[in-house]
């Protein structure tokens, strides 16, 4: 065993697992061996050897935290994810603190799109170690996936006072601040990116959209334009600089906005969607379908459908649903569509 290690420190691959085999034949319950195998394994990416070295620890010793802590890595790494977290809470009942762990589950919970139950773990972990920085993150992220963005700051600010040179977090901290609709902070951000990684496309077409909202249609034409230069094939760049220059296009003119366009504008608008139509602008077509529909009813009496005037309902471009909820009691079947996940999602 110890020559093993000694041969492993010096990269002579073959000594080392040569040594390691003749001290697990020689002694079979060795979890000494088996264990420094198993780690010997996992730094030459011999996943499967690994697990098997592992599960051999476990067998002799199921108390074994850090052969749990592996084991619950590997089989996170191939996606079993209730082998994983089996290994994971064994490590739990061994030190409830150990936040690598806590954050993993997170991990796991993320995978299996319970968001709530994530972040309760990468709260945990950080609640033992506030300087666990992967736990941060992944919260941060995990705030950025779900429209929280005021919680994300909070993370990202924190994650920068450790690594002020990130440009991942600069980015995302940015993005949050432009959906809140602080400007002037998202900018500042998107400009350290691009003093980083000046051929930044994203950086340059948020700063665009930023200064076209703000009515500096000059610094917005020079940034679309800049973003086409490092992606000429960008069709979301390239369909704003055109709206923004006035250009006719007849491409546009035939088929509408580009698709990708499209979902990144709503996808974006999703959150505060049904607050601003049915608010600020009023939108009020969904209600007068209902009424129409509620007099149609009426107005053909009884019919084979059972109290349902259709067999099946396609809404297209059905958004967050503001017309499903008022075509829904009128028919059997509903099907919504849309290019935007994000309202698809809320539309659900």
């Amino acid at each position: 065993n110890n020559l093993a290690i000694i041969y492993d420190k010096q990269n002579d691959y073959d000594n080392a697992l040569k040594n390691y085999a003749k001290a697990v034949n020689l002694q079979p319950d060795y979890i000494a061996a088996h264990h420094n195998l198993g780690l010997f394994f996992l730094k030459h990416e011999k996943f499967n050897e690994a697990l098997t070295q592992f599960n051999n620890v476990i067998q002799l010793d199921p108390e074994k935290l850090t052969a749990h802590y592996h084991l619950g890595n590997l089989y996170l790494g191939k996606n079993q994810l209730d082998l994983a977290e089996k290994h994971y809470l064994e490590v739990l009942a061994l030190n409830a603190e150990h936040s690598d762990t806590l954050s993993n589950l997170g991990v796991i919970f993320l995978k299996r799109e319970q968001p709530q139950l994530a972040i309760d773990y990468f709260s945990k972990a950080l609640a033992f170690d506030n300087a666990h920085q992967d736990s941060r993150n992944n919260l941060a992220a995990t705030f950025m996936l779900h429209d929280r963005y005021e919680n994300a700051i909070t993370h990202y600010l924190e994650l920068l006072a450790y690594d002020p040179k990130n440009n991942e977090f600069h980015y995302n901290i940015a993005v949050a601040y432009m959906h809140l609709g602080h400007l002037n902070d998202a900018i500042s951000h998107f400009d350290i990116v691009l003093e980083n990684h000046p051929d930044h496309t994203a950086s340059l077409n948020n700063l665009a959209a930023i200064f076209w909202r703000l009515g500096d249609t000059k610094k917005a034409e020079d940034y679309f334009s800049r973003a086409l230069i490092i992606e000429p094939e960008n069709t979301t760049s390239r369909y704003m600089l055109t709206a923004l220059t006035h250009q006719n296009n007849p491409e546009y003119n035939q088929h509408g906005a580009p698709a990708d366009y499209v979902k990144n504008l709503f996808d974006n608008y999703a959150v505060q969607y049904d607050a601003h139509l049915c608010g600020q602008l009023e939108y009020k077509l969904p209600e007068k379908i209902g009424e129409l529909l509620e007099v149609y009813k009426k107005n053909i009496g009884e019919n084979i459908l059972a109290d349902k005037l259709f067999e099946s309902t396609l809404d297209l471009g059905c958004g967050t649903g503001l017309v499903g909820k008022f075509l829904k009691p009128y028919t059997q079947k509903l099907v919504g569509v849309d290019l935007s996940e994000k309202m698809l999602k809320i539309a659900e």
